[in-house]
């Protein structure tokens, strides 16, 4: 990493300034996410409420609790224009992004157990699950080790790889068909249908995080990159030539 330079990530500096990584943009960000978190949770509290394992649960809907405080103080607090507001934004919007995505899932099993289709659909969750962090994982640090704006252009890059995710999202797509055919999981369309729905979100949402990630990263990395950046020498010594002729 230690050859990348600010140039190389001047595209995420834009989004700092005036795009989807701007304040403005991450708190209303923040208030989506925590609107679907709260329908999805809320759906959630009520099927384990009905659930006989809702002495277990309860302590999962507690955390849930703090962490719902926790991120309507965040929309409601951080409105001023500072670099430590930048910060917790951002780092708050990537916490709260894959807290969205996990939430469904909550759903999910409550959902299988409620049907008893637990057995059937776990591991194929879970595998999914997996799948998706590390391919999170994977794009986020050769995003670290191919990104350089100045010199190639992302869309050109992305097409030069484009092969590799077709083939990855194909053998997916083809064990999951087979798995579901395999176990006749076909009789429980509801369930089957839900799955793969949270599971597409789940991987988008992923794929689209990994830009999030690279601008919490550009921010501790490059001062320059924040809402009020250090000044340059040269413009620390035009300042102190100011104050000098003032004094005179």
């Amino acid at each position: 990493m230690t050859q990348l330079s600010e140039k190389d990530f001047s595209y995420i500096k834009e989004e700092l300034q005036d795009g989807r990584f701007s304040l403005v943009n991450m708190r209303t960000f923040l208030a989506s996410t925590f609107v679907f978190s709260f329908i999805i949770v809320g759906i959630a509290f009520f099927w384990a409420t009905q659930s006989p394992y809702w002495e277990r649960l309860i302590h999962l809907f507690i955390i849930e609790g703090i962490f719902f405080l926790l991120h309507l103080l965040i929309i409601l607090l951080c409105f001023t224009k500072s670099n430590m507001i930048q910060m917790i934004l951002s780092f708050s919007t990537i916490f709260f992004i894959y807290k969205m995505i996990l939430d469904p899932f909550i759903f999910l099993f409550l959902y299988f157990k409620g049907y008893g289709v637990y057995g059937l659909f776990a591991p194929i969750t879970f595998i999914s699950l997996i799948l998706g962090a590390v391919t999170h994982i994977y794009l986020v640090l050769k995003e670290f080790h191919h990104v350089k704006a100045q010199k190639k252009h992302r869309k050109g890059k992305k097409r030069n790889h484009l092969s590799y995710y077709f083939i990855g999202c194909l053998f997916f797509i083809v064990s999951i068909t087979g798995y579901v055919i395999k176990n006749n999981l076909l009789g429980s369309f509801e369930a089957l249908f839900m799955f793969f729905i949270f599971t597409a979100l789940y991987f988008v949402v992923l794929i689209g995080a990994v830009d999030y990630v690279l601008g919490a990263y550009c921010l501790i990395r490059f001062p320059s990159f924040r809402v009020h950046p250090p000044e340059s020498s040269r413009q620390t010594k035009k300042r102190k030539r100011i104050k000098r002729n003032r004094k005179k």
